[in-house]
């Protein structure tokens, strides 16, 4: 797999998850946006996929959210990018048009729509948040020309506490850290998990549903599989965090047998988080991952 279908594969099954994602919104987005949305009610739907030449794109994650003191229904839309993207406006246009172009055609009324950018590259993001910005709109033809400004959550604009004070969940801070170093190695990454978690004596339990898929991501994305070599990488992280009783415990619950294995237990151990929480339905959960519906109903006992 490619190290793009890693991150995008990665940004599904860890927010994936409506109660996950509820958390990152509540702590990430600015409060102007956040202030009137009923998380508690917060609902994953369908992606949609959009035609382009001979290509389709699918949304990364869409989710529904009531806005408080009304009946009006928010659709969000959580576009992923690893690196800037010019195009990035026009392809999230095309997400809105879809979900409505659905609303329609399903004879229901559209909704609003707000699209947002999850952004975790090694370069900074510097691309105009308004689209007549990205134009060159002059300004006194602003009101009538179709613009709008890009929402964005930028990792890298948030230090390592930060994230654990606004997140508050220790095993969602430590998905969104793993996004944010991917790209400086492994040794970054779970450093940061460490020394943002303190020295908990119940990190393993807190971690233990996540450390799977935490290993597929960043030591698939480093191209690392020898389980000689993650132990020599984890080793001191562990030792500095004065936390030597958890190293086998990861190692075990990382790779297993190998990486093969580690990759599958790191999919299955996802898909059964996903069906756990009941929130999203086994056609839900294949479609975000994009995997076999069979293998998710086998999971699920309806297979």
């Amino acid at each position: 797999m490619k190290n793009g279908s890693l991150h995008d594969s990665f940004f599904k099954g860890a927010l994936g998850n409506p109660a996950v994602m509820a958390q990152v919104l509540r702590g990430l987005l600015p409060e102007e946006y956040t202030a009137r949305m009923d998380f508690d009610h917060l609902v994953f739907l369908p992606g949609e996929s959009v035609r382009e030449g001979l290509g389709a794109n699918r949304m990364d994650l869409v989710f529904s959210v009531p806005l408080g003191g009304t009946e009006i229904l928010l659709s969000v839309i959580l576009e992923h990018k690893s690196r800037p993207d010019p195009r990035v406006h026009f392809q999230l246009l095309q997400y809105v048009l879809a979900l409505w172009n659905r609303s329609l055609r399903n004879g229901q009324p559209p909704r609003p729509v707000l699209p947002v950018l999850f952004y975790h590259g090694k370069e900074p993001w510097t691309i105009p948040p308004g689209l007549s910005d990205l134009l060159g709109t002059p300004r006194d033809i602003q009101k009538g020309v179709p613009d709008f400004t890009l929402v964005a959550v930028d990792l890298a604009s948030y230090s390592d506490q930060e994230i654990l004070r606004r997140v508050e969940d220790l095993a969602t801070t430590a998905l969104l850290l793993s996004m944010k170093h991917i790209f400086e190695g492994p040794e970054p990454v779970f450093s940061s998990i460490f020394r943002t978690s303190g020295k908990r004596e119940d990190l393993y339990a807190i971690l233990r549903p996540v450390i799977g898929l935490l290993f597929d991501y960043v030591f698939g994305v480093h191209g690392l599989s020898d389980p000689g070599r993650i132990r020599q990488i984890l080793t001191p992280i562990i030792l500095e965090a004065d936390l030597p009783n958890i190293m086998d415990l990861l190692m075990e619950e990382g790779i297993q047998k190998g990486r093969e294995e580690g990759i599958q237990k790191g999919r299955e151990e996802m898909i059964r988080k996903l069906l756990e929480g009941g929130a999203m339905t086994p056609e839900q959960i294949a479609s975000v991952l994009d995997i076999d519906l069979a293998l998710v109903r086998r999971l699920s006992g309806k297979g």
